[in-house]
């Protein structure tokens, strides 16, 4: 008998459905701040002047389409590295840690709407890599799409 490997990645419509989870918006937010706080943290870099910046529009605001922002001077990841962390289920924490089942981000964002971008780069890179999911285009055509 021979053995194969099967990819056993989500659906990319699984995102949408993480987003029925019932979180309140504070504490989607508050799974964000934490992953830049965690990555700080692992990164060793709390010697360095961490920040994180969070911007909060109001309703008038997100009506006119201004999104929120969580910001944070953290050191950044690679293409791998971002890929890893976008994937439902992944996490690059311990199993002594919190972020073991690595669902927050995608169900924190998942809840706070459709659109999600993420920039990032690190010291060595000389580009940033932008990210843009859309979940209800995933919905349709089941494709992630990622643009440097």
């Amino acid at each position: 008998m021979s053995l194969r490997t099967i990819n056993l990645t989500p659906d990319p419509r699984i995102l949408r459905m993480l987003g029925q989870i019932e979180l309140k918006g504070w504490q989607c937010i508050a799974e964000l701040v934490d992953n830049s706080i965690d990555a700080m943290l692992k990164s060793g870099s709390a010697d360095k002047e961490n920040e994180i910046e969070i911007v909060i529009p109001t309703r008038s605001e997100i009506a006119r389409g201004n999104p929120l922002l969580i910001k944070d001077s953290g050191v950044g990841m690679t293409a791998e590295e971002l890929e890893n962390c976008l994937k439902a289920g992944y996490t690059s924490q311990g199993s002594d840690n919190l972020g073991l089942f690595g669902m927050g981000f995608n169900i924190a964002t998942a809840r706070l709407g459709d659109v999600v971008e993420v920039w990032t780069s690190t010291n060595a890179m000389d580009h940033d890599i932008e990210y843009v999911l859309t979940l209800l285009k995933c919905k349709e055509q089941k494709v992630l799409k990622e643009s440097y």
